[in-house]
């Protein structure tokens, strides 16, 4: 049984108490905006208390104007202001009694981590939202919240050597969930009108691919091919928004370039562009950990092209619902931006495959569904036992090195594990799994913890292992 397997479409969860959410960054992005798209997919009556900094977040959540929501306002910028907001949190914790947290930023974890040494029962409560590679204090944040489950976007974040890795099972103590970013559906798509611009949606910053993007702007000019594009976002980094400009100037762009500030809902933009294009590379804080504008713009039936970097390397299917270039490659970039301006048929067909993953995948409704039933508990469905079968021969098999890679990709020895236990899955024997442990002395059978995950994880159930009986790596 695959992690698939386990919440297939969306679930009814029971609820009794309230959720409590941290949502604490003076800047505003990605992280935001999920949280303000699944409070409108909440049950009606779903009680919700939520600190907040950012003032378009603070904006849009009352505008949103969502009965059952309760909204604090705090600053963290400084030591007294995140002070203030600790303690802020810990009288509405012991006030609400929250059935579960969640932190939505990396201050947001910080408050909890904080806030944990003075309220007994708050890690097994807590859940930390991990979406970029920017944490500054990661192992010291999940070290003082023993028991606390750790919610990622894509595999990605969890695929970083060093990372976030060391710290899950299973080479360490918590469990991690990978919980998409959803995208509300809009109307059927249509034919994007003439002279539409490429799109594209991204704080300004050093990861963003800015001046790619603008540098293929430039070779699409010069090949008497020249197509708008509009990039749009936070503009917090004056220094980079100057830098941008200067490159847009130098290489003659005004009229065809456009820097502008971010605006509270693209709808309209996403409906009336050619594509949408994605640049976030490597370095500098990067790459994207899931890129929220791919599925914002399938869900308007946009194409995507995006660099191979990331999670937009695997999220986007090169030539069924996007195009994929080069990290870097401001030529390949071009040159896959004017395929979709000289192929309509081409832009349709991406955009409405995309659509239709945006239905299946990372509608708002069943990926908020999925939250809750992480957030509350709810019991997975449960997996076949693989009882023991005595008329079967019986084989012992060595996953010591798959467990110690963990979520990073199999290679070497590991990979070779792996392989083997795929293909006896298929063969008719009772298959028990062992690791070698120092501490033991030898070789010894799995723990509760390691047989789960490598279940939810490969599929692989050993002889007399039941389901897990803890969350999984749902996705």
């Amino acid at each position: 049984m695959s992690c698939h397997d386990v919440l297939a479409g969306p679930e009814t969860v029971t609820t009794s108490g309230p959720l409590l959410i941290v949502s604490t960054s003076s800047g505003y992005g990605g992280a935001e905006r999920s949280v303000e798209i699944i409070l409108r997919h909440l049950p009606p009556e779903q009680r919700v208390c939520i600190l907040v900094e950012s003032p378009i977040h603070l904006a849009e959540l009352r505008r949103m104007a969502r009965p059952a929501t309760r909204i604090e306002v705090v600053g963290t910028v400084d030591k007294p202001g995140f002070n203030r907001a600790l303690q802020r949190f810990i009288a509405l914790y012991a006030r609400l009694r929250p059935q579960a947290v969640l932190a939505n930023t990396e201050t947001s974890a910080r408050i909890l981590a904080e806030a944990a040494r003075w309220l007994p029962g708050l890690c097994a409560r807590s859940h930390v939202y991990v979406r970029d590679f920017l944490w500054q204090d990661l192992p010291g944040v999940l070290a003082r919240l023993p028991g606390a489950m750790v919610l990622v976007p894509d595999e990605a974040v969890l695929r970083r050597p060093g990372y976030l890795e060391p710290h899950v099972v299973p080479r360490g103590p918590l469990w991690a969930v990978v919980l998409p970013d959803m995208a509300e559906l809009a109307a059927p798509p249509h034919p994007p009108p003439a002279g539409a611009p490429v799109l594209h949606l991204a704080t300004v910053n050093l990861w963003k691919g800015h001046r790619h993007l603008i540098a293929a702007a430039a070779l699409l000019r010069d090949a008497d091919r020249p197509l708008p594009v509009r990039s749009i976002g936070y503009q917090h980094d004056p220094a980079q928004v100057a830098a941008l400009t200067e490159q847009i100037a130098t290489l003659r762009l005004q009229g065809l370039v456009s820097l502008e500030p971010y605006v509270p809902d693209p709808s309209s933009l996403l409906r009336d562009c050619l594509a949408v294009a994605v640049t976030s590379v490597s370095h500098s804080g990067g790459p994207k950990t899931f890129a929220r504008t791919i599925i914002e713009a399938w869900a308007h039936g946009r194409p995507v092209v995006a660099f191979a970097a990331g999670a937009p390397a695997s999220l986007v299917r090169h030539e069924q619902d996007g195009l994929l270039a080069p990290e870097g490659d401001e030529a390949a970039l071009a040159a896959a931006l004017r395929r979709l301006a000289n192929d309509p048929a081409l832009c349709e067909r991406l955009g409405r495959a995309g659509f239709e993953r945006v239905r299946a995948e990372f509608d708002a409704y069943g990926v908020t569904a999925r939250l809750l039933a992480v957030l509350f508990r709810a019991a997975p469905r449960p997996v076949a036992v693989a009882p023991e079968q005595p008329d079967r021969p019986r084989v012992l098999l060595d996953l010591t090195r798959t467990l110690e890679h963990g979520w990073l990709t199999p290679m070497g020895l590991s990979r070779v594990e792996a392989e083997v236990a795929e293909a006896l899955k298929a063969r008719r024997v009772t298959l028990r799994l062992l690791r070698h442990d120092a501490a033991a002395g030898g070789y010894r059978p799995l723990d509760e913890a390691e047989a789960e995950w490598l279940g939810w994880r490969f599929g692989i159930l050993t002889a007399g292992t039941a389901g897990p009986s803890r969350p999984p790596a749902w996705r």
